[in-house]
């Protein structure tokens, strides 16, 4: 468990990246960023892909994922709250073309309250990867604005 103390610059923050491609993700299956770039206070779990608020506060979280040219398509939520309201959306149709798309969201959380990206569709496809500038295709980020 992570403390934060006023005036502390250990404030919560994330930023995780795919290492690969997340293929055949049906409805309501969490979206797992397994590469952890950045994780002070440890608030995201790279294992089941859940961001959990160590604080109560205005957190915002950035979601950017990529698909391949006639390589598929993905429709994703990002969720919070244990009745799983929805915050936030990004989708990209087939397409001739690679495509990469991005959108944030400002939301108010509590202690102890998660946020997670989870497939909207059958069959999303989601583009990853292992290398330096491949792993930048599709990642998730946040932190907190104010307490």
């Amino acid at each position: 468990m992570f403390f934060f103390l006023e005036g502390s610059n250990n404030l919560p923050a994330f930023m995780v990246v795919l290492s690969g491609d997340l293929v055949h993700c049906s409805l309501n299956q969490h979206v797992v960023f397994d590469n952890v770039i950045l994780n002070i206070g440890d608030v995201y779990n790279s294992l089941h892909g859940v961001f959990r608020a160590p604080t109560a506060g205005t957190y915002q979280f950035s979601l950017t994922l990529s698909v391949r040219s006639n390589g598929g398509q993905y429709h994703v939520v990002i969720k919070k709250g244990k009745s799983a309201t929805v915050i936030g959306y990004l989708y990209a149709e087939f397409s001739t073309l690679w495509v990469l798309r991005s959108t944030s969201v400002l939301t108010q959380l509590e202690v102890g309250e998660d946020v997670w990206v989870a497939c909207f569709a059958d069959e999303t496809h989601i583009v990853g990867g292992p290398d330096d500038v491949g792993k930048y295709h599709s990642h998730f980020s946040g932190f907190i604005v104010s307490h």
